[in-house]
C-alpha cells in the first residue's frame, strides 16, 4: 500500500489545479492500477490513460502517439503489458511524454528482435507448441537485450545450453542471457557469464 499511496500523492501534487472531485478520483484510481500492474482489455487502459493525460494537461496529440505506440506493437504480435505499464509509470512520476514514446520505441525494438532470435533458436514441427508461453520468454529476453546482452551473445548462449543434444526451449534462452547480462553487470567476463548461465539451464 506504501507504493500506491506514494503514487496517489505524486499524482495529487501533479493535479493540483485540477477542479472537481470526480476529477481527483478518476486520476486516483488510474495511478492505483499502474501499482498493481496490468489489467482488462488494452483499449479500456488506453483510455484511461488518456483521460489521465488530458487531467495532466498533457497535449492530446502527445498522449495518441503513446496509444499509437502500444497499437503498433500488438499490430506485430508483441506483447503490450510492458508498454502499458511503462506509460503509467511514466505518467506518474512526471516524466514528459516524449520521453516516455522514446523509450516505448526502444523497448519495441528490443522485443522485435527478441521475437526474430527467439523464432530462429526455437524448436520447430511438433515441438512448436514449446512456445506457447511465448511472451513471458519475449519479455524476458527483450530486457536481457536492453541489459547490453548482444543478439550473438543470445546466440551463443543457445548453443551451450543446447550442449549435448539438450533441447533448448524459449524460457530457458530467455533466463539464460537474462543471468548472462546480471552477471556481466557484475563485473564477471562475457564468456564467464554466458558459462555460468548455460550451465546452471543445462541441470
Amino acid at each position: 500500500m506504501g507504493r500506491s499511496m506514494e503514487l496517489w500523492l505524486s499524482a495529487k501534487n501533479a493535479m493540483s489545479s485540477a477542479r472537481g472531485g470526480m476529477t481527483l478520483i478518476a486520476l486516483m484510481g488510474f495511478v492505483l492500477s499502474s501499482g498493481s500492474g496490468y489489467a482488462g482489455p488494452l483499449e479500456q487502459d488506453l483510455t484511461a490513460i488518456s483521460q489521465a493525460g488530458e487531467m495532466q494537461g498533457r497535449p492530446p496529440e502527445e498522449m495518441q502517439r503513446l496509444a499509437g505506440q502500444v497499437q503498433r506493437a500488438q499490430s506485430l504480435g508483441l506483447p503490450t503489458e510492458s508498454l502499458v505499464d511503462k506509460i503509467k509509470e511514466g505518467m506518474a512520476k512526471g516524466i514528459e511524454t516524449p520521453r516516455i514514446e522514446q523509450r516505448l520505441i526502444l523497448m519495441i525494438n528490443h522485443m522485435k528482435l527478441a521475437k526474430t532470435l527467439l523464432k530462429a533458436t526455437g524448436p520447430s514441427g511438433k515441438n512448436q507448441a514449446a512456445l506457447g508461453g511465448k511472451d513471458r520468454a519475449l519479455a524476458v529476453l527483450s530486457e536481457a537485450l536492453e541489459r547490453g546482452v548482444t543478439p550473438d551473445e543470445v546466440r551463443s548462449v543457445h548453443r551451450d545450453i543446447g550442449e549435448g543434444n539438450h533441447e533448448v526451449h524459449p524460457d530457458a534462452l530467455a533466463y539464460g542471457a537474462k543471468g548472462m547480462a546480471l552477471m556481466k553487470e557484475g563485473g564477471l567476463p562475457p564468456d564467464v557469464s554466458r558459462a555460468v548461465a548455460a550451465t546452471a539451464l543445462r541441470k
